[in-house]
């Protein structure tokens, strides 16, 4: 099996976004983790994008076009993949493996979420129905945050 490294990591500034836009912050975070390295996007060879409430919180989708739109990353292998709080690590997962299959020799992995608005306002009773799209309709009677109590069920188990 062939050997991968992570040779950088950037984290964005972490907080209140208010009116950074999506792609914004998709590029600042391919740039960023290819200015640790000396490297521009298009040294990269196949990217993943992890997100798990972007499309009802922000009302975009298609992240890997957007990421497919920096310069130097058109035409490359990416997608988007979710699985909840993992979905950084998904994409993690999802970039080793297309180094694996042979699809290249680098690759860049990006977790994102934004939970606000431009504002800074944050709309809990939408982040509470947009958490229990996320769970199995019989765990959903009696509970508000839906994802965060059956979390806290198997954390509990």
């Amino acid at each position: 099996m062939k050997k991968i490294y992570i040779a950088a990591y950037h984290q964005s500034k972490f907080g209140k976004l208010m009116d950074m836009t999506v792609p914004a912050i998709l590029d600042a975070a391919v740039r960023g983790a290819c200015s640790a390295i000396g490297v521009e996007p298009g040294a990269l060879d196949v990217a993943s994008a992890g997100a798990a409430c972007n499309f009802t919180l922000n009302e975009q989708g298609l992240l890997a076009g957007i990421i497919a739109s920096i310069p130097g990353m058109e035409g490359k292998p990416i997608e988007t993949v979710e699985n909840a709080c993992a979905s950084g690590g998904q994409a993690v997962l999802s970039v080793i493996g297309k180094l694996q299959l042979g699809l290249g020799e680098t690759g860049i992995a990006l977790g994102y979420e934004k939970m606000r608005d431009a504002e800074g306002k944050m709309d809990g009773k939408l982040i509470g129905k947009v958490l229990g799209y996320f769970s199995h309709p019989a765990e959903r009677p009696g509970k508000v945050f839906v994802f965060p109590h059956v979390f806290a069920e198997v954390m509990r188990d």
